[in-house]
């Protein structure tokens, strides 16, 4: 199989300990082969290098991967097939504004910026040569047969959308959500996540979003009796330790998982066309199962689709037994891990050439409905008409 080198910029959290793991896991399927981790940071790029090259190894391919805190030095003096970037959001335009005079082979996590200014930015500076926008909902076979079957009229005309998530309080979300302060970025990226995928089934502009939610309060013995949650946390990798807690001493995590997170909400969306959605969410305890449920409602039938279970049910509104789909999931992966695949399967054609399936363009799009629906959560319910304006003092 043909393999493509991947530069991963920045070792943060996601990237460096579960995307750029997961590509080296599945290299003998994709081909992703992780060549250089730049970081700021030399230490926590070597720490990621280490990594993995022991999954690589693993997985049966003895690599040699460079560390580096010389973006401008690895930028010049390798060409890779493709650029991952997995840094805070905050950072990505001024990277994207550097990588991209060298590099039209970019991917970026969503969120792809923290403000309408800057997203609107990387947009537009990517026009051109459009990124890749990890939205890997779009490229897996269950959420893209519940697309197909939509496209095909199978429900008629598209009507209401409703998105559920329950979401597991994992190691990985609490270390960001432990307080408002630090929980932007993840939150962001979550809720953008489930804006982009109801515009891709509602196939319009999203005008206005109202939203109710409240803030989590947990104690950490009532919120997890039996210590499994210290246990997960004492076996995290340094890098992430220091995130929660400076100067973290043994397994002490009195203060985690936090007091004051937004856990749970619900949003209304409204769009030029007249379809309407709805998106539930909710976190709960660290050993919970993560679960997502859609379901479309259209001039003639619905559709309802457990992501985990891989299970769709077709209901005709003319009295028909529905029709059961499966088999649209391997159970052998986590889900997270499963999305993962469905958006690595897709790299390969873009570092080819393929114009990506999901730009910057979107990415933006669904910021920005993100930061309304959150506006509109602190307001209270009061709705958010879109597109937002632009605060003079963004960017």
């Amino acid at each position: 199989m043909k393999t493509y080198s991947v530069a991963l910029i920045g070792a943060s959290l996601r990237g460096a300990y579960l995307l750029a793991p997961a590509m080296a896991d599945t290299v003998a399927r994709h081909g992703l082969q992780v060549c250089a981790v730049y970081d700021p940071d030399l230490a926590k790029a070597g720490e990621a290098v280490l990594l993995l090259e022991s999954r690589y190894e693993q997985a049966g391919l003895s690599v040699d991967i460079q560390a580096t805190d010389d973006l401008t030095s690895l930028l010049t003096d390798q060409v890779f097939d493709l650029l991952v970037v997995s840094v805070p959001a905050e950072d990505h335009l001024p990277l994207v504004e550097e990588i991209h005079r060298v590099s039209d082979r970019l991917v970026l996590e969503a969120p792809i910026a923290l403000n309408v200014a800057e997203a609107q930015a990387i947009a537009a500076a990517t026009e051109d040569h459009p990124v890749f926008m990890n939205f890997p909902r779009r490229f897996d076979s269950g959420w893209y047969k519940v697309f197909e079957l939509l496209r095909a009229g199978m429900i008629g005309e598209l009507q209401f959308i409703n998105l559920s998530a329950y979401l597991p309080a994992t190691t990985y979300l609490r270390l960001w959500q432990r307080s408002q302060e630090h929980a932007d970025e993840l939150f962001l990226g979550l809720l953008c996540q489930y804006m982009d995928v109801c515009n891709w089934f509602a196939g319009d502009e999203c005008v206005s979003i109202a939203g109710v939610g409240d803030v989590g309060h947990h104690d950490l013995d009532d919120y997890d009796p039996a210590g499994a949650f210290k246990a997960l946390f004492s076996r995290l990798p340094i890098a992430w330790r220091s995130l929660v807690r400076e100067g973290l001493e043994g397994e002490v995590v009195d203060n985690f998982p936090g007091d004051d997170f937004l856990d749970h909400g619900a949003l209304t969306l409204t769009y030029a066309n007249e379809v309407t959605a709805t998106v539930l969410f909710t976190s709960h305890g660290p050993a919970a199962v993560d679960e997502e449920d859609l379901e479309l409602v259209g001039s003639k039938g619905r559709i309802w689709f457990n992501a985990r279970r891989g299970v769709l049910y077709v209901h005709a509104f003319d009295g028909s037994e529905p029709e059961r789909i499966d088999g649209l999931a391997d159970h052998s992966l986590p889900c997270t891990e499963r999305l993962d695949a469905a958006f690595f399967a897709q790299l390969p054609l873009f570092a080819e050439g393929i114009p990506p399936a999901v730009t910057a363009t979107e990415g933006a799009h669904a910021l920005t409905m993100a930061l309304a629906a959150l506006e509109s959560i602190n307001a209270n319910g009061v709705p958010v008409l879109l597109p937002l304006e632009i605060d003079e003092g963004e960017g």
